[in-house]
């Protein structure tokens, strides 16, 4: 049987008292088969030396199972207090490690401020010289807008003298067309007075060239002096005028269609003979 002593834990206690408890069966059914006053004697001294047997095992266990308790205790306390630790140094190193990305953090933000400032200061700059281009920009608009109201009033100019010119080509083109007119008028009347006149002599040959030129001249209206004016309106302003007639080019030509064969310088050679002719006519 193990000694009070040496129990150390629950387990071996309760096998203890197992086996005292088995033992003091065996004892009493041993005694069961001596005589009565032996029997009586016997058992009641093993009961007493048993009982006292048992309670002092009993008081080692309690004080034995006291002390394991406390132990436990002892040891709960300590690996409570081994736990805390770990856990404080567990959050040492979590608290450390969040320390260390907080630092990196800063030290991040600080370059990011760094650069911040840096595009700050080239956006400054870069402020600087565009505000620089807009007022060179806007004395440049300054100087356009004062060419193009130089060339606004000379364009005006250039209007009002177009316009004159215009005026005066207008005044010309009347005039021309009265000329023409009057021309027209004039020439209307010397074939009635040729016609009126009739053959006479030399006259004949004459008039029928008169005639001829007359009835073949080309009539001159408003559109064709228009046109005249615009061949000629690159041109000199003094313009020599043709007064030779078709008919007289006919006739220094040859053109068969004249009644005379030689040739009439002008018009005024033309009246000059036709003055002649009616002269003659009276005298015969």
């Amino acid at each position: 049987m193990a000694d009070a002593d040496e129990i150390t834990t629950p387990a071996e206690a309760k096998h203890t008292l197992v086996k005292l408890i088995q033992e003091l069966h065996r004892v009493l059914s041993a005694l069961r088969g001596m005589d009565a006053p032996v029997h009586d004697f016997t058992l009641d001294a093993m009961q007493e030396t048993i009982g006292d047997r048992l309670v002092k095992d009993l008081k080692n266990f309690t004080a034995s199972y006291n002390r394991q308790i406390a132990k436990r205790d002892e040891l709960t306390v300590l690996i409570d207090a081994l736990t805390s630790l770990q856990q404080e140094r567990t959050d040492h190193a979590v608290t450390q490690r969040d320390l260390n990305t907080a630092t990196d953090n800063r030290d991040a933000a600080r370059a990011s401020l760094g650069t911040v400032n840096q595009s700050l200061q080239d956006e400054q700059t870069q402020h600087g010289a565009t505000r620089q281009a807009l007022t060179d920009e806007r004395l440049a608009h300054g100087n356009t807008t004062t060419t193009l109201t130089n060339a606004q009033q000379a364009l005006n100019a250039e209007r009002v003298a177009h316009h004159t010119t215009t005026n005066a080509l207008t005044a010309e083109k009347d005039r021309h067309i009265a000329t023409t007119q009057a021309s027209q008028v004039k020439d209307q009347l010397l074939l009635r007075e040729r016609t009126a006149l009739g053959p006479v002599g030399r006259s004949n040959s004459i008039s029928g060239l008169l005639v001829t030129d007359a009835l073949t001249r080309p009539r001159v209206t408003e559109d064709s002096v228009t046109n005249d004016q615009t061949d000629h309106a690159n041109e000199p302003t003094f313009h020599t005028t043709n007064t030779q007639d078709p008919a007289v080019e006919r006739t220094a030509q040859g053109d068969p269609r004249a009644g005379d064969k030689r040739p009439q310088d002008s018009r005024d050679s033309r009246l000059s003979s036709l003055k002649q002719s009616r002269q003659h006519g009276v005298q015969v």
